[in-house]
C-alpha cells in the first residue's frame, strides 16, 4: 500500500497526502462522467438542470418529460448511477411510482 501511495505521489509531483487526496479525487471525476437520468414535466426545469449537470463535463444526462419516458430510459438506456423524479409529474402517482422505478 505505502509503495502503490508513493508512487501516485511522485507521479502528482508532491509529497503532500492532502495534495494527493485532492489529485486523487480530480482524477477520478475527470476520467469518469456520472449517468444520469432527469425526469421532469416542466421544460425549463429540465433544461436548467441538465444544463448546470453538464456545465462541468462530470456528468451525462438523459432527460424525458413523464415518468412513462422515465421508465422506458431506465428499461433502455440505463442503468444510471442517479435518478432524479418530478414526485409530481404525470403518471408519477407519488410513492408508487418511486417504488416501481426503483425496481426498474
Amino acid at each position: 500500500m505505502i509503495t502503490i501511495v508513493e508512487k501516485e505521489l511522485a507521479s502528482a509531483g508532491t509529497t503532500c497526502v492532502d495534495e494527493i487526496h485532492s489529485y486523487e479525487i480530480d482524477k477520478v471525476h475527470w476520467a469518469t462522467q456520472m449517468r444520469i437520468l432527469l425526469a421532469d414535466d416542466h421544460g425549463m426545469v429540465r433544461d436548467t438542470i441538465s444544463a448546470y449537470l453538464e456545465s462541468e463535463g462530470r456528468a451525462a444526462v438523459v432527460a424525458v418529460e413523464d415518468y412513462n419516458e422515465a421508465m422506458k430510459a431506465l428499461q433502455n438506456k440505463g442503468p444510471f448511477d442517479l435518478v432524479l423524479l418530478d414526485f409530481s409529474m404525470p403518471g408519477m402517482n407519488g410513492l408508487d411510482g418511486l417504488s416501481d422505478a426503483i425496481k426498474a
